[in-house]
This record gives structure tokens, sequence and C-alpha cells, in this order.
């Protein structure tokens, strides 16, 4: 079953076209990648799933419903979302604990002032132990690492139990200890997942099927090793690209010459 689908999607700001013609479904369970260089349409497209950016023109579709058909209660129950931007429920003044971080993804599924049962907290504690965040519950939100901090978030999506996590840039400046970390995470959680990725060999080793944008347009949608090759990479990033096989699993291996195409690429 097809769990989400866009149609003809256009979307601009300020007269600029930014996103131009996107088709797409996306099936159940299904770990998607939207790759592409800096300003390639990536988070514009992923706000768009959510309702957060409206289209200029064609539609997107949630379970087969128009998504603009939706309440904002309604998508928060069945979508979560790790965003690049900073929360306002984040900034320092609010001073919340990671308990308290966790515990918002309660929201959707509860009435105004129906917090703090025996079952609520035993979720929560489930969720920080999944991510291994038990021994900081009590901790200030601020105080914890990067890493941390994006496990924080990943139970907070948890235990909003949705159908589709959707995660903007969630390895930015993390180790790559910690980036593989999320990323198993978010691969455990048995749902759909729509990630923007920068990795090219993290979006392989992950990814279900990618999406490569360049220009606002998708270039290439398929597996990782229908759409990463050395063609589609060079017309895309103007750098050499060699592609083969892991050492560690049967994944692709992408490698980067040094040189580069003196054509100018586009930034954020």
């Amino acid at each position: 079953m097809d769990l989400i689908q866009a149609k003809s999607l256009n979307w601009s700001i300020s007269g600029q076209n930014i996103l131009s013609n996107i088709n797409f479904s996306i099936k159940e369970n299904e770990f998607i990648g939207l790759v592409g260089p800096n300003g390639s349409g990536k988070t514009s497209l992923l706000n768009c799933l959510y309702g957060k950016n409206i289209p200029l023109s064609g539609n997107i579709s949630y379970k087969n419903q128009p998504l603009n058909n939706l309440s904002r209660r309604d998508i928060a129950k069945q979508m979560a979302v790790m965003s690049q931007e900073p929360l306002p429920e984040l900034s320092i003044q609010f001073d919340l604990t990671v308990f308290e971080i966790i515990a918002m993804g309660l929201i959707p599924h509860k009435k105004l002032l129906s917090f703090g049962d025996n079952s609520d907290h035993k979720i929560i504690h489930q969720a920080a132990r999944q991510v291994d965040l038990v021994d900081k519950l009590n901790l200030n939100f601020h105080v914890l690492s990067g890493g941390e901090k994006q496990r924080a978030l990943i139970a907070r999506a948890i235990v909003q139990k949705p159908q589709l996590l959707l995660l903007d840039e969630p390895t930015n400046h993390l180790d790559i200890y910690h980036q593989i970390d999320i990323l198993n995470i978010a691969r455990s959680m048995d749902i759909t997942v729509i990630a923007c990725l920068h990795d090219l060999n993290l979006a392989a080793t992950y990814c279900d099927k990618v999406f490569l944008l360049n220009n606002g347009s998708i270039v290439a949608y398929g597996e990782p090793q229908e759409v990463f090759t050395e063609e589609n990479l060079y017309q895309v990033f103007h750098v050499k690209a060699n592609i083969d096989q892991q050492p560690f699993s049967d994944k692709l291996r992408i490698s980067f010459a040094l040189e580069y195409s003196n054509k100018t690429v586009s930034n954020d």
C-alpha cells in the first residue's frame, strides 16, 4: 500500500521556483533517502510532506487522502519530524529535562492536562531505554551532547508512535559512531522513514530507495545501485566517482576523486 504520494508538486518562495513537477509514491515501511547538492530542494520537499510548506500546485496524499484535509493534530498522530531548525520548545529559556522532551511525543494522543500517569512514565522510560538515555532523563536537555540530543528527539518520535518519520539531516554534526547509532535506531522502528542525507555512503547503506534531487527536480529514483551511478553523480555533483562494494557488507561504496569540475554549484 502506498503511504504517501506526490503528484505534479510545485513549490516556490518569493517568486522563485524551488520544487518543480515532483512525482513519487512511497510504500509502508520503506526507508527513503533524499540526496542532492546544497540547494537542491531536499528540505523544501520534506517540509511539504508534513504541511509546513504549502504547494503552489499539485497535491500530496497520505493514505489516499489529501494531506490538506488532515488537521495538524491528525498529522502529528501519523508523522514525527526531526528538523534541522531548532523548535521553539527546545529554546533554552524553557529549561526542559530530557524526560519532558521525550514526553512531548505523547501530546498528539492525549487530552489537555491528561499527562502523568504510570502508563505514560512507562512508555517514556521504555523509549529512553531504547536510545540508551535512561540515566539522562532528569538532566536539562541543553547539557546533552549533540548525539544525545538527537537520540532524545528519536525517543520523542518513538513515544509519538508515528507511521511516518521525517528526518532532516539527522547525522549532521555527529561523529561516525552516533551517525550509525541514529540511523540504526530509525531503521529499527519498523515504520516508513524519509531522511535528507548528505553522506551518500550512509544513504547507500540504510536506504531501500533514494531520490536524487538537483535544482528542485528528481533526477533519479530507485534502489541505491540504480541511482548511485558514476554518470548520475557526475551530472549532479560535478565530481568523478568510483562505485564498488563495501568491505563489510554487500552495500555500495562510493569514492570521490579529489579533482572537480569548474562548473559553479549552487549553495543553500
